[in-house]
């Protein structure tokens, strides 16, 4: 015979093994839930998109009761996914919050910190202010159960089930659809590449006719948009092959095309691709929003294109190149030396024919541009600057004095603004009739003068490391590209979970473990690099300073040595006012100054290690911190909108400081301010 006291411990241990399985009643089965035996935590399983079908709850003053009371489910879908908690509502947005798992006695526990979510007295329990929250969950195939603490410090529940005095809820979950990792993007990125020819284009519904002369030629992440033979747009591109429609973000580290970042979604099959897009331009407040449907009826910031791949011969470029075979920027003062022969020409409006006469050359050399006849008579020259660092480049063109000049009265000094584009063979130019406007593309305009230049004699080529000034101009140019990139990472981050990131990440113990530019990996396409990271750890801790070596380009200084290897100059502002200043992340919602008044991310004067949580200290009361350790004389800066701005040295040091806090509410004048004192 059993005594009693043994027949206890049995029955302890059984139920400490998970010994106590499901039993039938009646033919139906019911099941008692186990207190242990669940495998050992695996994140993979949780990972994923869950719909929450049942909650469960007995709150406080319902505690005498016997029974729990099913409550109407508030959350539509739940996102687990490495550690961050995104939580679907059904009935207003979105919350997200962070979680971790932790190996428990023999179940698979789970932490959700209060403190992570915007609003945790309305995301899972009234009055809740502060702490972490304690549970446990089951995955079984398709199916999730998770109960809750519904208060701080109370103890993890020790079973599936909501019963009086417990204060815990209980959920269950059918799995949603899967989510897709960032391979999808890269694949669709790999499978955009090359040229693809317009065959509809609506804005606001309406079809635009001339669109079919429209080219789009991808090269990497960016766009050279074609209007017949000459370039209207280069956009760089950002793929988030994770949504349903799948979403594209586009920008232009261009500073003709400031304040526009572009959302839109797209569909890519082999020879199709189809886009909707809204070009709408940031407002005061924060209104870039994704289309929802294929279609642009109905709003004026919408565009739906339709485009087909090419399928004949070598991409349609300017000049019959691919755009691989543009003259690299630093380059460029070398390459348009020589004499070049007029084969297309428009003059405000108008073109000219190409059998005319008197056509002259165009004879240019390292600092002078001439105009000549056949007969050598010098009709006019210029000297010339050029600015490779946008595309397209930038020419200046200020008029020399000439008195022999028969053909013009000519006392110099007047100035035209330009734009270039320039390979081997052909030279594109286009010039405004004003000489305080720079035209945007090489469209024949009535305000404009456009011409199509083929190489007759080319220029003497020199071995060497070349000239110093235009190696400058094109790190300025990767520098633009870099934050555009950074920018747009940065605004993908915002769609998945609904903030900013925080200057660092946090770990459990409220250490900064890491820096925002590790949290941005996965958005850089670098979502195996992010893996490596172990987030609860120091960024100097043995493991994690090993991977200091593998810093993406991205990150890298241009055109300077740093004293130590892996730094970077690419930095935020922190400290009160200041969109990092929380440790959670910002809403984007909470910007009363404007995206686009508002600075993102800045060239610092000295840069860190790049994954050393260290930024720019910003005080109200103190003098600002060193800037522009790239470039002496000038600051590039992205501002929330993923617009690009060059902020020349000296600058209005009060502008400077509006441009870094989001809620002054002072009007900011970004000329003034990006043209320096």
């Amino acid at each position: 015979m059993i005594r009693l006291p043994n027949l206890i411990m049995l029955l302890c241990y059984l139920l400490c093994t998970g010994a106590i399985e499901a039993c039938q009643s009646d033919g139906k089965n019911t099941t008692k839930e186990k207190l242990a035996g669940v495998k050992e935590p695996d994140p993979n399983s949780l990972d994923g998109s869950w719909v929450q079908v049942s909650l469960d709850q007995v709150p406080p003053w319902l505690a005498g009761k016997a029974k729990a009371t099913s409550l109407r489910p508030r959350f539509r879908v739940w996102y687990f996914v490495n550690g961050q908690l995104t939580i679907e509502y059904k009935d207003r947005g979105w919350e997200v919050g962070r979680y971790q798992l932790i190996n428990g006695k023999g179940y698979n526990e789970i932490d959700l910190n209060a403190n992570s979510f915007d609003n945790p007295s309305t995301a899972l329990n009234p009055g809740l202010k502060t702490g972490l929250l304690k549970g446990i969950y089951q995955v079984e195939s398709d199916s999730l159960k998770l109960s809750l603490a519904t208060r701080h410090n109370a103890p993890r529940p020790t079973r599936f089930l909501a019963k009086k005095g417990s204060n815990s809820l209980m959920f269950e979950f059918r799995r949603g659809a899967p989510l897709k990792n960032s391979s999808e993007s890269a694949a669709d990125l790999k499978k955009l590449q090359g040229t693809w020819r317009v065959t509809e284009l609506r804005e606001a519904g309406i079809l635009r006719q001339k669109s079919k002369t429209w080219r789009w030629i991808i090269v990497g992440d960016q766009i050279k948009w074609m209007s017949g033979k000459s370039p209207r747009e280069t956009p760089i591109f950002k793929l988030n092959a994770n949504r349903n429609p799948k979403q594209i973000f586009m920008a232009h580290p261009n500073s003709n095309y400031q304040n526009l970042l572009v959302t839109g979604i797209y569909k890519l099959d082999d020879k199709n691709l189809e886009l909707c897009l809204n070009l709408g331009a940031p407002g005061y407040k924060f209104e870039f929003k994704m289309p929802k449907e294929f279609s642009s009826t109905g709003s004026n910031t919408l565009v739906h294109v339709k485009l087909e791949r090419e399928t004949h011969g070598s991409p349609a470029v300017p000049f019959d190149i691919s755009s691989e075979q543009l003259t690299a920027p630093q380059h460029h003062a070398k390459q348009i030396q020589g004499t070049w022969r007029i084969i297309d020409e428009t003059r405000w409006g108008t073109k000219f024919p190409s059998t005319l006469e008197l056509r002259p050359q165009v004879v240019v050399t390292a600092d002078k541009i001439a105009f000549v006849y056949d007969k050598q008579q010098l009709v006019q020259q210029y000297r010339y600057s050029l600015d490779p660092s946008n595309e397209p480049g930038r020419i200046k063109l200020n008029e020399l004095a000439f008195p022999q000049n028969k053909r013009i009265n000519s006392r110099g000094g007047d100035s035209h603004l330009g734009i270039y584009l320039l390979s081997d063979k052909t030279l594109h130019l286009a010039f405004s009739r004003s000489n305080k406007k720079r035209p945007r593309e090489f469209l024949p305009r009535k305000l404009s003068r456009t011409f199509v230049l083929e190489r007759v004699v080319p220029a003497e080529t020199s071995a060497g490391t070349g000239n110093l000034l235009q190696q400058r101009t094109a790190d300025m140019t990767r520098s633009r590209k870099n934050l555009t990139r950074l920018g747009l990472a940065t605004y993908e981050f915002f769609e998945v979970h609904k903030r900013l990131p925080s200057a660092a990440i946090v770990n459990k113990k409220g250490q900064s473990t890491l820096s925002w530019r590790v949290a941005l990996l996965p958005y850089l396409g670098l979502a195996d690099l992010h893996k490596q990271f172990k987030l609860d750890e120091p960024w100097n801790s043995p493991h994690n300073k090993a991977l200091l070596s593998k810093m993406p380009d991205v990150y890298s200084p241009v055109g300077v040595k740093t004293k130590e290897p892996f730094q970077t100059f690419y930095q935020v502002f922190v400290g009160k006012g200041t969109p990092f200043e929380s440790s959670q992340g910002l809403r984007l919602s909470s910007i009363k100054d404007g995206v686009s008044s508002t600075l993102l991310i800045v060239e610092a004067g000295e840069p860190v290690l790049w994954t050393k949580p260290v930024d720019l200290a910003f005080d109200p009361e103190k003098p600002l911190p060193k800037l522009g350790g790239l470039f002496q004389d000038r600051v590039h800066a992205v501002f929330l909108d993923a617009s690009v701005r060059a902020i020349k040295q000296p600058f209005d040091e009060s502008l400077f400081r509006l441009a870094i806090t989001y809620d002054d509410l002072q009007p900011l004048d970004l000329k003034h301010l990006t043209q320096g004192k």
